[in-house]
């Protein structure tokens, strides 16, 4: 499992409507980088659910129960994206948003640090993502949502509101490689 890109003290300090945004952020990383020929309708819902994470994030609100089986029907059917491991980011990263809002009430704060990680991981073991850039990005996102949370006040349980997000840089798409050869594909 790639797992370089993980600084779970770091991303885990960050309020945690924050960290998952993280997740819906490397989310739309890597629906941007869907090739035009992948199906249509999965990059559809894929968008809406990011736009959905990203309200939820900025409100503090639940995901509505209609992206939740949104979300899971992709994780259980986009093996034939370019991403194939799209539609699993795609649900943790739903997951973090609904246990932020369930933290709320109840102490699950690690469930948001998991399962905003097992969307990165998820994401992280398709062969067509870069790790590396994963990772540069990945830190990227947590030293800007820590510094700006911390400039407009935003505390552990706190929505990290349309100000935070406004002000976060814009989600490029990921570069995707072409998967590396097995060993003995190399040598022939």
């Amino acid at each position: 499992m790639r797992e370089s890109f993980e600084d779970p003290e770091a991303f885990s300090k960050l309020p945690l409507f924050a960290q998952a945004f993280a997740a819906a952020r490397m989310l739309k990383r890597a629906i941007l980088a869907l090739p035009e020929s992948d199906p249509e309708k999965p990059r559809k819902e894929l968008n809406s659910i990011y736009e959905e994470l990203e309200r939820c994030a900025a409100a503090g609100a639940s995901v509505s129960d209609s992206m939740i089986e949104v979300a899971r029907k992709l994780r259980d059917g986009t093996r034939k994206l370019s991403i194939n491991s799209i539609g699993e980011c795609a649900w943790y990263a739903v997951d973090s948003t609904r246990a932020a809002v369930a933290a709320l009430d109840f102490p699950v704060d690690a469930t948001v640090t998991n399962s905003a990680m097992n969307a990165m991981r998820a994401l992280g073991q398709s062969p067509r993502v870069n790790a590396l850039q994963m990772a540069i990005l990945f830190a990227s996102d947590i030293d800007l949502l820590g510094f700006i949370c911390k400039e407009e006040n935003v505390h552990q349980y706190d929505a990290i509101t349309t100000k935070v997000v406004s002000r976060l840089t814009p989600c490029h798409a990921l570069t995707l490689i072409e998967p590396r050869k097995s060993a003995e594909d190399e040598v022939r």
